[in-house]
This record gives structure tokens, C-alpha cells and sequence, in this order.
């Protein structure tokens, strides 16, 4: 039986927004916080994870996502920006 990891749901927007193509300006524009904090926040959340880069943690998300629980409510604000899908995990 598989643990559900907690996370918040800033991280969880987090790896959506990674997931999705984003880069650390437009996440930090999204999310309405300086680009230093998104990268502080990323760090946080790869160690978490126990992965060491962006790639990693996408295909994390992408295998286990299912597997996270919320231990906050946050929002990253305004979603309407469309980024450019990352290459599937294999």
C-alpha cells in the first residue's frame, strides 16, 4: 500500500505548473511571487519528492500524483496562461 505524500496546495500548483511547461517567471507571475521564492519553494518541494531537478519531479507527478494530499488551502491566482507541455516520462 502505497503513503500519500503531503503536500500543500501551492505545492501541488507547483507541479501542475510544472507539468504544464512553465517556467519559474511565469509561475512566479502566477502565483504573484518573486521568481527567488518560487525557486526556494521548488528546492523545498525536490527534496521533498526525493528528486534533484524539474524533469524528475514532472515524471514524479506524473506516476504518483495521485498519491497527494492538501495540508493547505492556497491559490496561485490567475491561470490563464498556456505553456508548452514538458516530453512524457519514459
Amino acid at each position: 500500500m502505497t503513503t500519500k505524500l503531503k503536500t500543500t496546495l501551492a505545492e501541488q500548483d507547483l507541479l501542475h505548473a510544472l507539468n504544464s511547461g512553465a517556467s519559474n517567471k511565469q509561475v512566479a507571475s502566477a502565483m504573484q511571487k518573486s521568481e527567488q521564492t518560487v525557486r526556494n519553494q521548488l528546492s523545498t518541494l525536490y527534496r521533498k519528492l526525493k528528486v534533484s531537478n524539474r524533469t524528475q519531479a514532472v515524471c514524479w507527478y506524473r506516476e504518483n500524483g495521485s498519491f497527494l494530499t492538501a495540508q493547505a488551502q492556497q491559490s496561485t491566482g490567475n491561470d490563464s496562461n498556456k505553456h508548452n507541455a514538458p516530453q512524457p516520462c519514459n
